[in-house]
């Protein structure tokens, strides 16, 4: 997607790109890359929270949040990064994992928040 987007940006033509389509697919692949992620950390009892319909509600939630925050963010920055004449590669990459790193825990904070008020949370983290 990089690749496309920067070659695209930096031409004078006017050309399309299914930034739409790209968005729609990196998307999709939350779920079921998520699901596989909980399941392993079910199976092999990781973690201190047990995994209920409220827990993966919330934990979609936030997932799902951080997506489109760092989609929205990184479509901009690149273009930003391009016209500034730099390399996104190098430029972009550690903006991006830092907002990652930021937005995901801060989600995630969030949604244990919630689960905990709305009594979903688990009495032994952190023993």
């Amino acid at each position: 997607m990089c690749d496309r987007t920067v070659t695209n940006t930096g031409n004078t033509e006017k050309q399309r790109e299914p930034f739409g389509r790209i968005t729609f697919a990196l998307g999709v692949m939350l779920f079921p890359i998520s699901m596989v992620f909980l399941t392993v950390i079910g199976a092999l009892h990781f973690g201190h929270t047990s995994l209920t319909v409220q827990f993966f509600t919330g934990y979609f939630a936030a997932a799902s949040f951080q997506i489109v925050v760092l989609l929205s963010v990184t479509r901009k920055l690149v273009v930003f990064i391009w016209n500034c004449k730099l390399d996104p590669d190098n430029v972009a990459i550690p903006f991006v994992t830092a907002m990652g790193d930021l937005v995901g825990t801060a989600a995630l904070t969030a949604a244990f928040v919630v689960l905990k008020r709305i009594g979903d949370g688990d009495d032994d983290v952190g023993d």
